[in-house]
């Protein structure tokens, strides 16, 4: 859809500031405040900035929240699928939330983990929020594992799952 690629924000602020400073002169004029307009207008301009910068922008305190979560899970090491990889596949499987899983392709880490050889394993995740949802994750480590090197790695479902680790 194109209208979700159009941000919204300025069109809101260019609308927003001159309905808020009408409704707080409408405001005053109900009450019979004896304030003048000029400092309605100013102290009205004011509060709407702050409450949108808050709000609406990136840079209020609820964007960009970043959390450390750690899962037990399984891991299963898979040979390469295609001709385009020749690194194994390792599926990690979370043990308390069934049908949710992750994939990376690093011959490194399926060396590390069959090496350790223990079949539950934490994976330490970095979590980034916005408004108490998560936008996005990464691994930062893996059975003890900090830094390796992988291809790609990918997330999902299978099934329909009751639960989600990142609700």
């Amino acid at each position: 859809m194109v209208l979700a690629y159009i941000d919204i924000r300025p069109i809101l602020f260019a609308a927003g500031l001159p309905a808020f400073i009408l409704l707080s002169l409408l405001g005053c004029w109900i009450l019979r405040a004896k304030v003048s307009k000029g400092r309605v207008a100013i102290a009205s301009s004011v509060i709407f900035c702050v409450l949108f910068a808050i709000f609406l922008t990136g840079f209020g305190p609820f964007i960009n929240q970043m959390e450390v979560r750690d899962y037990m899970m399984t891991w299963e090491v898979k040979p390469p699928r295609s001709e385009d990889s020749k690194q194994a596949e390792v599926v990690f499987s979370f043990i308390d939330y069934p049908g949710h899983f992750i994939t990376k392709r690093s011959d490194q880490l399926a060396e590390h983990l069959q090496t350790k050889g223990e079949e539950e394993v934490k994976i330490v995740f970095e979590v980034i929020l916005d408004y108490g949802k998560v936008r996005g994750f990464s691994e930062t480590e893996i059975a003890g594992l900090k830094t390796w090197k992988s291809e790609w790695g990918t997330a999902g479902t299978s099934g329909q799952p009751d639960r989600s680790p990142w609700d």
